[in-house]
């Protein structure tokens, strides 16, 4: 936002402040600040990322990549801006990395993962890709990375974070550890728990909680409370352990959701690979990921925009889609659902 004077801008700022405290937020300070216009740099380290190229001969490679993030680092350090690490990561995911150079680009991922948080959803695609063309064979490092990230952002209630951490850990099937799933629970994260108790499931988690500290969710006045969604989504599959829906059979509004097939989380989605094989799996199942020739040409790629957005707006942007979703359901026959305060 622009004003013609600091004191303008100090108003607004404390205006958009009290705002957004009676949403009982905060703002983040580290986020947040008054600059003047002539300070500005604009997003000029954008150009400098996209002049760092990387090669095709392994060896070469190998020293490109170093040299990448590197520079990366240093212009991170230069312009203190967050996104640049994230938008670094998201450029070098089109490149394809020699299989043989697979553990030295893996320990920078971690390393971005480790430094700036808000990396970590690029670095479970990039992750997911590389583990679907059968690159990750040690897990060792992955597992500790995040292990100790779901511990340290559970305890601050970071949950998009610990949700793709999470998520990581379904798609390379990676043990949860006992002290880390007992962070998890003890967030108010209805999501964050679902896919908790997906790897559960799958036998991924060590230890939950016990059955007691789960029944609390198989109430009918869990339907109406901040954690509704794990309550209807975690009963209506049993991942309570339970054997009880009857809370969601007698719900005027939840059970005819349930009737009707309506679910908010599909657990056989998978990310997308950022780029796959145009030929068969014969051939992917022949192909040679270290030699030193170019083989782009050999892949179709994921189409990703430029700008590369935090993933809250593309959290934003599925929640609007499944509440028209929700709306449709609701028009075509549960019109009673349209007066009820919960779906306002």
């Amino acid at each position: 936002m622009f004003f013609n004077s600091r004191n303008d801008a100090e108003r607004a700022l404390a205006a958009v402040i009290k705002v957004v405290n009676s949403f009982e937020l905060q703002i983040n300070p580290s986020k947040t600040r008054i600059i003047e216009a002539k300070d500005l740099v604009g997003e000029s380290w954008k150009y400098s990322v996209k002049r760092l190229s990387i090669s095709s001969p392994r060896k070469q490679q190998r020293e490109d990549i170093h040299r990448y993030f590197e520079s990366l680092f240093l212009l991170e350090k230069k312009f203190r801006d967050e996104s640049l690490i994230k938008y670094g990561l998201k450029h070098i995911s089109s490149i394809f990395i020699k299989k043989s150079n697979w553990s030295l680009f893996e320990a920078y991922l971690l390393k971005c993962g480790y430094g700036f948080p808000n990396t970590i959803q690029v670095i479970a695609q990039i992750l997911a890709t590389y583990n679907y063309h059968r690159y990750v064979e040690r897990k060792d490092a992955i597992k500790r990375f995040c292990n100790n990230l779901i511990m340290s952002n559970a305890a601050t209630d970071r949950h998009g974070e610990v949700a793709w951490l999470l998520w990581i850990c379904k798609e390379l099937k990676i043990d949860v550890e006992e002290n880390a799933a007992s962070e998890v629970e003890r967030m108010a994260s209805s999501v964050c728990t679902l896919i908790l108790l997906y790897l559960n499931r799958v036998g991924l988690v060590a230890k939950l909680a016990t059955a007691a500290a789960l029944k609390s969710h198989t109430q009918k006045n869990a339907l109406t409370d901040s954690k509704w969604l794990l309550a209807y989504e975690a009963g209506r599959r049993d991942w309570l352990g339970l054997g009880n829906t009857a809370y969601i059979d007698d719900d005027v509004f939840f059970g005819p959701l349930k009737d009707a097939g309506v679910c908010f989380y599909d657990e056989n989605k998978h990310n997308v690979p950022i780029f796959d094989f145009k030929e068969t799996q014969e051939v992917k199942d022949a192909f040679d990921f270290d030699t030193d020739d170019s083989i782009e040409d050999k892949f179709e790629f994921d189409e990703m925009d430029e700008e590369y957005f935090d993933s809250q707006l593309g959290l934003m942007m599925i929640l609007l889609m499944s509440m028209r979703k929700l709306r449709s359901i609701f028009n075509s026959g549960f019109t009673f659902i349209q007066t009820g305060p919960r779906f306002r």
